[in-house]
């Protein structure tokens, strides 16, 4: 075999195994990611809100925040409130659910930033197909605080990687 021909070969190999393989590092994001910090609020089961549709809301100032709390009913309680000169808070609403039962859960301390789109999992939580609940109405929500850090957009998405809604951020 040739000097060339195995060159090639071990080229193809340590691209194309990977690949094949599930090897993590085979295909990367084309960009480097940051990531910026987020810390827990507040998180309740019935924050009033009456649409079907999951729903990311950024509040950027304390008369926001108030509105929020004063209608969802939720207390921050356990930990500060968010400083708004280098914070923002973030409410995700999981959407109006017929049971009890379910809930939204922040899956990662941080927002991972990828070509200027910030990304934030969270758990979706159901109650299981055979779990006796309430027939009463829920909304569940997180109330989030996410440092400032440049980006276009903020997204959520499930822990199966669907996306649950995105909202624009100011640069």
């Amino acid at each position: 075999m040739t000097r060339i021909r195995q060159i090639l070969l071990l080229a193809a190999c340590l691209v194309i195994l990977p690949a094949l393989t599930g090897c993590p590092g085979a295909f990367t994001e084309s960009a480097p990611s940051q990531t910026t910090p987020v810390r827990m609020l507040a998180s309740g089961a019935h924050c009033d809100h009456d649409q079907p549709e999951p729903r990311l809301q950024i509040l950027r100032d304390p008369a926001a925040l108030q509105q929020v709390l004063d209608h969802t009913g939720l207390r921050i309680t356990e930990t500060e409130p968010p400083d708004f000169q280098r914070e923002s808070a973030i409410l995700i609403h999981q959407g109006l659910k017929p049971t009890l039962g379910y809930s939204l859960e922040l899956a990662d301390t941080s927002v991972r930033m990828v070509n200027g789109v910030g990304r934030l999992q969270v758990l979706n939580r159901e109650p299981p197909a055979d779990a006796i609940v309430a027939q009463a109405l829920s909304s569940p929500c997180l109330l989030l605080a996410m440092e400032h850090h440049p980006m276009e957009s903020l997204q959520i998405r499930d822990q199966h990687g669907t996306l649950l809604d995105e909202a624009p951020l100011e640069p």
